[in-house]
């Protein structure tokens, strides 16, 4: 193939083979994602071709949804650990955060369980596991959701007109969140949860906030 050329931190460099994103911006769990040629790309992604890359941090308003997508994988899979059980699912609606709701009847959130989701949180995000991007069949991603109590999408699964899906897998476990993700769990590793009755809530960093997490408010 011809030689192409990226354009990163006002270095022009040339490769004759394709590279990921993550190869060109390094392996600081600062950077979430980074524009391709003005376009929100994955860490993943593979380019081979003439590009401007621009990396993304929580600070940027463009990074926020990979980042909260990434979180959400990272809650839903660390609940899946400790409570295989429960079928859980997010809203967005109290304090610009997300709200985990316990759908499984007679179980409500408690203390202890925000404590055991926060330990098991930190043990993922410490692990640094890859997340992983593949293409299933549409019945192998409704068989997923529904091993994982995600009915919600289980359902869509039925009406998707492609015959594929996309799924992420990280440590066995697999699911998805309709956004672009981080490479790995050890990127999570900005969040803040606690209980609010009757489910969890968690914060996660704001671009409006200078990529910090906001004051909770009621």
């Amino acid at each position: 193939m011809a030689n192409f050329t990226i354009t990163f931190n006002d270095q022009k460099l040339v490769f004759e083979r394709p590279v990921t994103v993550l190869e060109i911006v390094g392996n600081s769990k600062d950077i979430v994602c980074a524009f391709v040629n003005g376009r929100v790309r994955e860490l993943t992604y593979t380019i081979d071709f003439d590009a401007v890359i621009e990396p993304l941090t929580v600070k940027d308003r463009d990074a926020k949804w990979p980042y909260e997508a990434s979180l959400r994988f990272l809650v839903a899979m660390a609940m899946h650990n400790i409570h295989p059980e429960l079928e859980v699912r997010f809203s967005y609606n109290v304090s610009r955060s997300i709200f985990m709701q316990i759908l499984t009847p007679g179980v409500s959130s408690n203390g202890q369980m925000v404590l055991d989701l926060q330990k098991e949180m930190k043990r993922l995000v410490d692990l640094n596991l890859p997340m992983v991007r593949k293409i299933v069949s549409k019945d192998e991603a409704e068989k997923i959701f529904r091993a994982t109590g995600d009915i919600d999408k289980a359902e869509i699964m039925k009406y998707r007109p492609e015959k594929t899906a996309h799924i992420y897998e990280c440590g066995g476990y697999k699911n998805y969140m309709y956004s672009r993700m981080v490479p790995s769990t050890g990127y999570v590793n900005k969040w803040a949860i606690r209980f609010y009755h009757p489910g969890i809530i968690i914060q996660y960093p704001r671009s409006e906030a200078n990529g910090k997490i906001p004051t909770f408010e009621d």
